[in-house]
């Protein structure tokens, strides 16, 4: 454990937790493909005359 080697170990496992293992732009990718593509959908669906939702039948966020 590295409580028990010192302060040298404590500082190879931070080292080791802040290492980037993959690019950090399949980050980005990841993160703002949700919200893009949902964003898509809801606009594909405006445009194509759909109906939108009814946001009042969802309720408040302080009844959550």
């Amino acid at each position: 454990m590295w409580t028990k080697k010192g302060t040298s170990s404590g500082k190879e496992l931070i080292s080791r937790l802040m290492r980037w293992r993959i690019n950090p732009t399949w980050y980005a990718v990841v993160l703002f493909t949700a919200p893009t593509l949902a964003t898509l959908v809801l606009l594909f669906n405006y445009m194509l005359g759909f109906e939108t939702t009814e946001w009042a039948i969802l309720g408040s966020w302080a009844e959550l």
